[in-house]
């Protein structure tokens, strides 16, 4: 059997054996106290240092032996005082400091990245990092730095020989461009058989980076709205720089509160026989080296926040240009941006101006001009649709349709190449004025331009000889030009609902007129020479300002009182004769 006397020794442990703690024991003694001398009544003018035992070369008159009381029990009492003292004498800022160090710095570490959680603000980031590395990477964008500034000088007949150019453009034309086509216009009609030029993608890079220029336009108008992300960046840097000042200011105010030395009384007089102690902070040493390594770490973070505060406040971060991306790229169009869209690319300036610039590219418009062929873009109101010019050079091919035309609601200019054209519909969109190339047309026998904004027609409208049907009701119209009469073929004239004074007497020398709609104009009289137009079968004229009808209708053969639209009063005021002949069937 084992002896009980051998378990005693678990229990009773040697003060010699201290040395063998683990350190996660060892840190647990924050404080270690002993006994005073000479215990005062106000602690406060008896200091550590004259509590410690004095000089050997004092007399030994002058020493008093205390002897405290036996009570068996000094590790427990002692563990005691050391935990009250460290309570209750050791200051705040000594104890809880490494707990203040990380409380500081979750708080720094969270005003930092809070706009990176934050939904609102959160998605936006992430969306904008996926773009910009996609156009940063993109193959399309890097050639496109090269060619476009050079090849849109160098070779402009290359840019002219493009099947169908999208443009955004202004609604009326340059000079420049009108000398151009008048040159495009003035070649032979004959169909020139080119080698194909090289293109800059192949189908599938070119559909990925459509895919990629209609995200950037999207993500453009959706960032541009609001300014949630500036605002949120200059409260994390004020919040930032707050908590810098009185992280500061409190810590070089009770940096010396750490002691090494703390005097403690506690009135344990009838237990311990003392009642005060010298106390020494253990880690007081290590504290005060690490709270100026702090004080030191975070003067350099409030630097830098007070740097971001000044940049976010001395410039104008809501508004970015691409000016000096125009001038090295020779991109002239590329579009100023502004609020969190701006900010976001002056963040980036920051770290690399190369990723604005190649991100510059895909908000150019004449790379998209020069480059793309189709693209689908989603408008959601009519004011963020732009005022594009559709060209269509189509070099003695047949155009087989022309069936997406009536989608571009806002249409002002219209370039047609294509000599074989037979019908073309123009109707409800916003186009202002008809070229003067459209003389070229001379296979056109059917032009609907109905529901637009015309005020004008060019003369060359009359060299289209095989026109038969013309329909430009519903514009804006005060005049008509005299080459309208060089259109023999034509058989169906709309005018109703412009603002037309008076009609040229050129107009009725289209002697195949059968159909003539001149209804809710302005016409206070109608020419004699109305007569000339035999085959005339119907005749509009309600809603004028007319006050008698010319007789000469009687030499209209083809012309019945069910062909003749006009106010009863009018039609009673015609002679007898004439009406007589208009009723007969």
């Amino acid at each position: 059997m084992i002896p009980v006397a051998e378990f005693k020794q678990f229990a009773e442990q040697q003060p010699a054996f201290k040395v063998l703690k683990p350190w996660w024991d060892v840190t647990q003694d924050k404080i270690i106290c002993l006994p005073s001398h000479e215990p005062r009544e106000n602690l406060s003018e008896a200091p550590c240092q004259q509590l410690l035992p004095r000089g050997v070369s004092e007399h030994m008159g002058d020493l008093r032996e205390l002897s405290g009381l036996r009570n068996n029990l000094d590790l427990q009492q002692y563990s005691f005082i050391n935990q009250l003292c460290y309570e209750t004498a050791l200051h705040w800022y000594a104890k809880y400091f490494p707990y203040l160090v990380v409380i500081h710095t979750l708080i720094f570490m969270v005003c930092t990245s809070f706009w990176f959680k934050f939904p609102s603000t959160s998605s936006k980031i992430e969306h904008f990092i996926s773009i910009l590395g996609k156009c940063f990477d993109s193959p399309w964008t890097t050639r496109a730095l090269s060619e476009v500034s050079g090849e849109n000088h160098k070779n402009p007949a290359a840019a002219r020989r493009a099947m169908v150019t999208m443009a955004a453009a202004a609604a009326g034309p340059g000079k420049a461009g009108e000398g151009e086509k008048e040159k495009v216009l003035a070649e032979p009609e004959k169909v020139v058989t080119e080698p194909p030029a090289v293109t800059l993608l192949d189908k599938k890079e070119g559909e990925q980076a459509k895919a990629l220029f209609e995200k950037v336009k999207k993500f453009r108008m959706h960032v541009e709205e609001g300014d949630i992300l500036y605002t949120m960046y200059i409260r994390q840097t004020v919040l930032k720089v707050c908590k810098f000042l009185a992280i500061l200011v409190y810590n070089l105010v009770y940096v010396g509160k750490i002691s090494f030395l703390v005097a403690c009384r506690v009135e344990t007089s009838e237990v311990t026989g003392y009642a005060s102690f010298c106390c020494n902070h253990t880690k007081a040493h290590l504290f005060s080296k690490l709270a100026f390594c702090y004080i030191s770490f975070v003067c350099v973070y409030g630097i830098t926040c007070f740097y971001t505060l000044c940049w976010l406040f001395h410039r104008p971060l809501k508004e970015y240009s691409f000016r000096s991306v125009r001038e090295e790229t020779g991109m002239g169009d590329i579009p100023d941006v502004k609020n969190d869209f701006a900010f976001m690319l002056h963040l980036i300036d920051q770290y690399d101006s190369l990723y604005s610039k190649r991100f510059a590219v895909f908000l150019s418009e004449i790379f998209l001009r020069d480059h793309l062929k189709v693209i689908r873009v989603k408008c959601e109101e009519l004011r963020e649709v732009p005022l594009w010019r559709l060209s269509l050079h189509n070099d003695g091919a047949r155009l087989l349709a022309l069936n997406s035309l009536k989608k571009l609601v806002v249409l002002r200019e219209l370039e047609l190449h294509c000599r074989k054209l037979v019908t073309l519909r123009l109707w409800h969109n916003q186009i202002a004025y008809v070229p003067e190339h459209v003389r070229k047309l001379r296979g056109l026998e059917q032009l609907y331009l109905s529901h637009n904004k015309l005020e004008t027609l060019p003369t060359q409208l009359g060299m289209c000889s095989g026109l038969r049907l013309l329909d430009i009701s519903h514009n804006g119209l005060h005049s008509l030009p005299a080459e309208l009469g060089l259109l023999q073929n034509l058989q169906h004239l709309a005018l109703s609902y412009n603002a037309l004074e008076l009609l040229p007497d050129e107009l009725f020398f289209c002697r195949k007129l059968r159909t003539l709609l001149l209804g809710y104009n302005q016409l206070s009289q109608l020419s004699p020479q109305v007569g000339a137009l035999r085959a005339l079968s119907r005749l509009e004229l309600k809603g004028n300002r007319l006050e008698a009808l010319p007789e000469e209708l009687g030499n209209c053969g083809g012309l019945k009182k069910s062909g003749l639209l006009v106010e009863d009063t009018l039609y009673e005021g015609l002679p007898a004769e004439v009406r007589d002949r208009m009723e007969v069937e």
